[in-house]
């Protein structure tokens, strides 16, 4: 537009790595090139995600925010962003602010977050249900039950190390064999 400004809109049917379907999605931005406001929509099978956001362009880095954030997804139900979520890239490294999700009885928080050469991760999982895993397992495999978790870990070079701590509640593997 003529006074600086643009409005984008766009929609991929498909986005594929190999041959594992990622999903699909839509977003639209609107502001200056160098501060642009978007929403996002993207669904994966069931799943689907949408959040509300800004991106700032700077001359070494892209920096921006999510104020809004929501994920449904049917063996968890759904999850909100609690509080918003600053994120940047530069030199070849994200970095993502502390933040939270929440669900109905669950909650995800990050800590800490920043991967590019060096990673570093902390954060909780609050009973998390199993269940949001059964779409990455394969057919006649379910969980259910909950998880604690607690992780603190950190990657230089190729050398990883840290903590994990896991604590379950009620956790089962089903396995249907449909030929019996």
């Amino acid at each position: 537009q003529a006074d600086g400004k643009a409005q984008i809109e766009a929609a991929v049917t498909a986005v594929r790595r190999g041959k594992v379907l990622l999903g699909s999605g839509s977003v639209d931005t609107q502001g200056a090139l160098d501060n642009l406001r978007f929403d996002l929509d993207w669904q994966r099978q069931e799943a689907k995600f949408s959040s509300q956001g800004s991106l700032q362009w700077g001359q070494d880095k892209l920096s921006g925010s999510i104020g809004r954030g929501m994920l449904v997804e049917p063996h968890g139900g759904g999850w909100r962003l609690r509080n918003p979520v600053k994120f940047e890239y530069r030199d070849s490294t994200v970095t993502i602010s502390p933040h939270t999700w929440v669900g109905q009885d669950s909650g995800i928080s990050i800590a800490q977050f920043s991967y590019g050469r060096e990673t570093t991760l902390s954060g909780q999982l609050r009973r998390l249900p199993l269940s949001t895993l059964n779409a990455l397992l394969p057919a006649h495999y379910e969980l259910t039950g909950a998880i604690d978790a607690a992780v603190d870990l950190e990657r230089r070079e190729d050398n990883w190390k840290g903590t994990i701590t896991l604590e379950q509640q009620g956790a089962l593997l089903r396995i249907a064999e449909p030929s019996l």
